[in-house]
């Protein structure tokens, strides 16, 4: 699986992820995530060459914290966010952890990725609005694989881009 953002579930009881499209901070068009959980983060998670990385492989540009008033982050897991950021992972969080977590990115997800010249995994261009795609990106040593469907109630064409380059794309 291919994603540019891991968001971290706060440790509040019960902890769940919001559905896709009350994610918050809002995602980026064309841009995926996952979610860790602090157990994840403390045990598993890495820096390596700027990117969150667990030991089955994932890995992520941008480590984005809870963005609600009342996110409960334990001291060990700040100390871990800390040494992350120091060791060169992008942290993006609310202004109410600046004074907390090292190297705090704040601001939209959007705006982030645009300083960071970071294009979208992929964008459906010139699509008419009543049209909805969904998509998914993995990854297999050097093949990448886009799985794409129509969530429409017709038939729908679509221009679309990959960040990838130097690859030609099959239509299976």
């Amino acid at each position: 699986f291919v994603a540019d953002f891991a968001y971290l579930l706060d440790e509040a009881i019960p902890s769940f992820s919001s559905p896709r499209p009350q994610q918050q901070p809002a995602r980026p068009a064309g841009f995926d995530y996952d979610v860790l959980n602090a157990e994840v983060l403390l045990t598993r998670a890495t820096a390596q060459q700027g990117r969150l990385t667990l030991p089955d492989g994932m890995s992520y540009r941008y480590l984005v914290l809870p963005h609600v008033s009342d996110a409960i982050l334990s001291p060990a897991t700040l100390k871990k966010i800390n040494e992350l950021a120091e060791a060169g992972v992008t942290v993006i969080g609310p202004k109410t952890l600046a004074g907390r977590v090292a190297r705090l990115r704040e601001g939209p997800l959007d705006a982030v990725t645009r300083a960071d010249g970071l294009a979208p995994d992929i964008e459906f261009r010139d699509t008419p609005a009543d049209l909805s795609f969904d998509w998914i990106h993995r990854r297999d040593g050097a093949t990448d694989i886009y799985f794409l469907s129509n969530q429409s109630a017709r038939d729908a064409t679509a221009q679309v881009a990959f960040r990838v380059a130097g690859k030609q794309p099959e239509l299976w």
